[in-house]
């Protein structure tokens, strides 16, 4: 019943369409990118050859993928998941705004993503969500850091590969799913 009740109180901010385009740009790229490569390429020849040469590219990227190809897939993925944990777990200050991730890097354990807090959120309430952010992420664990100058930046770690790094003090009496 609380739950509703915050629900019906708390305003649901929508998301502007620059947010929407800045959240999706690497993907809109890639779209961008093979329907101009697919135009350029019948004007050149023929529909029949940018069909063949979409058809290869397809084949190229399909299974067993390289580790490149994984990182870089994985980096695709990671912020939408976090986002959708973030969204989940509830965790925005009182105006609505939730965190906004502003870098994500691979790493040998998984991906390091840097997430900007309003006013009104910290790593703390980022911390406390964990659960929730590691099923959304699909990740063995999830790991909270905030910036020691900046208490707005806080590092998510999403670890995918546990057995890559060792873990931290706290982190010791954790059991990590086993599965990358």
């Amino acid at each position: 019943m609380l739950v509703a009740l915050e629900r019906a109180v708390t305003p649901r901010r929508r998301a502007l369409l620059p947010a929407l385009i800045w959240a999706w740009r690497k993907e809109l790229v890639l779209v961008v990118s093979i329907a101009v490569l697919f135009v350029v390429v019948m004007h050149a020849s023929s529909l029949v050859w940018a069909v063949a040469g979409l058809s290869a590219a397809a084949g190229a990227l399909s299974p067993p993928w390289s580790e490149q190809l994984k990182a870089f897939g994985w980096q695709l993925i990671t912020p939408h998941r976090l986002r959708a944990g973030l969204y989940q777990a509830r965790i925005h200050n009182r105006s609505g705004r939730r965190p906004m991730i502003i870098q994500i890097s691979s790493e040998p354990f998984g991906e390091r993503v840097r997430l900007w807090c309003p006013p009104g959120t910290s790593a703390e309430d980022i911390t406390a969500e964990r659960d929730i952010l590691r099923a959304a992420c699909w990740a063995a664990d999830v790991r909270v850091t905030r910036d020691e100058q900046r208490s707005h930046l806080v590092t998510v770690d999403v670890i995918r590969r546990p057995d890559d790094i060792e873990p931290s003090d706290g982190d010791q009496d954790r059991i990590l799913c086993p599965w990358p």
